[in-house]
């Protein structure tokens, strides 16, 4: 899996495959907590802007799959 990205949609994209997948059944949690804390770390730029999620990763996520990054973000304290 690339894990930097060149573009806030490119960075989306991959997010809401690794949380589709989680909801799916198909990743498990620790996967999930794992993979989103390693993107997130390494990708901060794309990710965040002025402690706050990008516009383009907002809209593409969507609300339910912003709760559940902010939920193991926090969990996992890399904000």
């Amino acid at each position: 899996m690339v894990t930097y990205f060149k573009s806030q949609k490119d960075l989306a994209l991959a997010l809401i495959q690794l949380i589709d997948n989680y909801w799916n059944n198909e990743l498990s949690e620790e996967n999930l907590i794992s993979k989103l804390s390693e993107l997130s770390a390494k990708n901060k730029e794309k990710l965040m802007v002025d402690d706050e999620y990008s516009s383009v990763v907002k809209q593409r996520l969507g609300k339910r799959r912003i709760d559940l990054l902010n939920k193991i973000i926090k969990q996992t304290g890399d904000k």
